[in-house]
């Protein structure tokens, strides 16, 4: 009965992803990141969305999407766009395929890992669900800072406009 409503389900994705001028082709090659970033966040049309999440657990990720995400510390992806409930199964599905949650960003030199990233985003409730699913405070990124000790360089500048105090507290009682 599981496999004929999943088919069912499928067929009807088929059906109206190809009314809307896409294939489930389109989602099976899009990249993880590209569904997670484009197709799943808030503003996205409700068919596409939905077709984008269908595609994501059925066709993805595939080995070269999580060696490409684990090079990107790609949890960020995650946390950044979707809501914390919303990114609690996307989180679950990716890591169960292999995402590694404490990565580091090999791209641009930072060498943040995901949690660095959403501590400097200012993302308190993103911080929280990578700790949830295992991220590692107290990593050092390629200035040798852990995601604590960057939050509270970037409070104290000067120009700084933004109050990370949230996110200082979430950190500090992951330490403690």
């Amino acid at each position: 009965m599981k496999k004929l409503l999943k088919g069912i389900g499928f067929a009807l994705a088929f059906l109206v992803v190809t009314a809307g001028g896409l294939t489930v082709y389109h989602f099976a090659t899009t990249s993880t990141f590209q569904l997670i970033a484009v197709y799943m966040n808030d503003g996205t049309p409700p068919v596409f969305r939905w077709s984008a999440e269908q595609a994501l657990y059925v066709f993805h990720p595939d080995e070269q999407d999580v060696e490409q995400l684990n090079r990107e510390a790609g949890a960020q992806y995650v946390v950044g766009v979707l809501d914390p409930e919303e990114a609690r199964p996307v989180l679950k599905h990716l890591m169960d395929n292999g995402l590694d949650i404490n990565s580091f960003s090999e791209v641009d030199g930072s060498r943040f890992t995901a949690l660095h990233a959403a501590a400097l985003s200012n993302n308190p409730r993103g911080v929280r669900l990578l700790l949830e699913f295992g991220a590692d405070p107290t990593l050092k990124d390629g200035q040798g800072r852990t995601p604590l000790e960057l939050v509270r360089f970037a409070d104290n500048r000067e120009n700084s406009l933004e109050d990370f105090s949230d996110v200082m507290k979430v950190l500090e009682k992951a330490q403690s």
